[in-house]
């Protein structure tokens, strides 16, 4: 199943960069859990698990629109 995390374009004043997204892709090592809930004040069990991120061609795109700025 794919989920899309972020969409180019400009959020509140924030542009998000292909740079951040690609760092973001590259970066990712672990598995993240998926929780119903808030972990850290339910404690609840894994739901599931993100193995990997990407960077889709229409991210890309995002980096001269931008959202994130370099530094954050």
């Amino acid at each position: 199943m794919r989920i899309e995390l972020a969409r180019a374009g400009n959020w509140n004043g924030q542009i998000l960069k292909k740079e951040h997204l690609k760092q973001v892709a590259k970066n990712f090592k672990d598995e993240v859990p998926i929780v119903l809930g808030h972990l850290k004040a339910d404690h609840m069990p894994a739901f599931g698990w993100i193995k990997s991120v990407e960077l889709s061609d229409i991210l890309k795109e995002a980096y001269d629109l931008g959202f994130i700025k370099s530094g954050q």
